[in-house]
């Protein structure tokens, strides 16, 4: 019965938290359109108009970083450890969650990962500690990029799914993911909270890495880490 009625109260909470989850995932977007907009207004009727648009590319990944920088600086710092429900923390996190959607919900994904340089700009403007030139498909998946760090020369196959939260019972635990320099992470891997990656480690397809830390210089062939980590399997 008390379930039933916590459950019954939250709703508005709930209902507050979509609205404030809308828009810091859209805000970002809706406002990098308009300057796109206000951009086109600008030039239109100027002899040199078809010249001129050719910049637009430039001004809509400038905006998107640009505002998505603002909005994270508005929002709460996300730190390591294990919360309540209703905690504070469970707040920025989610509101952290939603600004990481925003690029996806702008349409505006393929123009940042176009090149290393907007992917650079637009990981530091998210909080990510992820090195210029690292290599990662369009289909990477971050979760949490206050709390990633990814050496350079590293690469990251499609599908490969890095996130930094995982659910206890009914707490949220938060932890850093760290990748170290020139790794390879194959497709379909997933990267849990508190996993450290070594230098120069092969992480093979299909694997699932939460809570372990991989040592320097280890290949982990595909699939062998699905089913747990090798220090937990037989030999």
């Amino acid at each position: 019965m008390s379930q039933r009625s916590d459950s019954s109260v939250s709703i508005p909470k709930l209902i507050l938290a979509d609205v404030v989850g809308s828009i810091v995932a859209w805000g970002p977007g809706a406002t990098t359109w308009m300057i796109c907009v206000l951009f086109v207004r600008s030039i239109w009727g100027h002899e040199a108009f078809a010249a001129l648009l050719l910049l637009l590319p430039v001004i809509a990944a400038g905006a998107i970083i640009s505002v998505t920088f603002f909005f994270l600086l508005c929002l709460p710092r996300l730190k390591p450890g294990v919360y309540e429900v209703d905690s504070f923390a469970i707040k920025a996190w989610y509101m952290n969650f939603s600004l990481t959607n925003s690029l996806h919900v702008s349409g505006l994904m393929p123009l940042i990962y176009t090149t290393y340089l907007t992917k650079w700009l637009y990981f530091r403007a998210m909080g990510a500690k992820i090195a210029y030139g690292v290599h990662l498909s369009i289909y990477t998946k971050f979760r949490e990029f206050p709390l990633i760090t990814i050496g350079k020369g590293s690469s990251l196959s499609a599908g490969t799914h890095i996130a930094c939260h995982t659910h206890v019972g009914n707490k949220l635990m938060l932890g850093t993911v760290e990748i170290g320099e020139r790794c390879f992470i194959g497709m379909d891997t997933i990267v849990g909270p508190k996993t450290k990656i070594g230098d120069d480690s092969w992480i093979g397809y299909g694997n699932r890495l939460l809570m372990d830390r991989v040592e320097p210089n280890t290949k982990i062939d595909n699939f062998e880490w699905n089913l747990g980590s090798p220090s937990k399997r037989k030999a």
